[in-house]
């Protein structure tokens, strides 16, 4: 829903599309040798996990961190974040 009212505001303000989907996040275009890759950590200690979930279909969460990575070749799960620690403590 993010990227959705992302787009929209962005399109209103005539600053392009922003989508999300199989081929496009935001403004990059996922290429033939490309693929999206979406993490999720839950914040339970076991750190960023791949979901095969629509990535425009999860629901935002406080304390979650989710990763859209587009990559080849490798794909390295990003590094998890402590939300008890500078500069997150608090928030």
């Amino acid at each position: 829903q993010f990227f959705a009212v992302w787009n929209s505001y962005s399109v209103q303000q005539g600053d392009g599309t922003r989508k999300l989907d199989a081929t496009h996040v935001a403004t990059f275009t996922v290429g033939p040798d490309q693929k999206i890759v979406t993490y999720i950590d839950l914040d339970d200690g076991k750190g960023p996990q791949v979901t095969t979930q629509d990535p425009s279909s999860i629901v935002l969460k406080s304390h979650e961190t989710i990763s859209i990575v587009i990559s080849p070749p490798d794909v390295n799960p990003p590094p998890t974040i402590d939300w008890t620690k500078a500069p997150y403590a608090g928030l």
